[in-house]
């Protein structure tokens, strides 16, 4: 008798955990509007917002022209796969490399080589992802906003739109307080 309780108790851990996983990714496809440069905010566990479908396992973020998107779903943290795309009126997906920050210094501590893995043209004209983080969050008066953010940009662009997304970002906590 216990034997088959242990059984069925296992057995049923066992299906609330997979279900848990196909119904929760925990990897994401962006999929941002052709020629799009700046910054994408996304506003997770929203009221107003979407619902992001599921393709193979992974949420599809569609990005909207002006790169703030409010979702239903709650903020995953922990390994993530990303994947970044730029996508045209036909639904045509054209994949954006994420750009690593190499975090070199020069011997008195300045940032130097900051881009080091790619040429001068790359940096001048290729458009990457960048400064992808993981969760960011802010209070309001009655709740916690989690947001994820990345730039999409030139690296020559980067460090302008850097500073212009933590503008953003912050008029986007303004907002909420104003409106709780």
């Amino acid at each position: 008798m216990k034997v088959k309780f242990l059984g069925g108790l296992i057995i049923l851990i066992f299906l609330s955990n997979s279900c848990s996983r196909i119904s929760f990714p925990t990897d994401g496809i962006y999929l941002i509007p052709k020629n799009y440069i700046g910054d994408v905010i996304i506003l997770f566990n929203q009221s107003d917002g979407v619902t992001p479908e599921v393709e193979n396992g992974f949420y599809v973020y569609k990005i909207p022209q002006n790169g703030i998107l409010k979702v239903k779903t709650k903020g995953i943290t922990g390994i993530i796969n990303k994947s970044y795309f730029y996508v045209d009126e036909n639904n045509q997906r054209q994949k954006i490399d994420y750009l690593y920050i190499t975090g070199e210094r020069n011997p008195s501590g300045e940032p130097q080589n900051k881009f080091g893995n790619i040429n001068q043209n790359d940096y001048e004209d290729t458009v990457f992802i960048m400064n992808a983080g993981g969760l960011g969050s802010f209070n309001t008066k009655n709740d916690v906003i989690q947001y994820t953010s990345f730039i999409v940009a030139t690296p020559k662009n980067s460090d302008g739109l850097y500073d212009n997304m933590q503008k953003r970002i912050s008029n986007v906590q303004r907002e909420f307080l104003q409106n709780n």
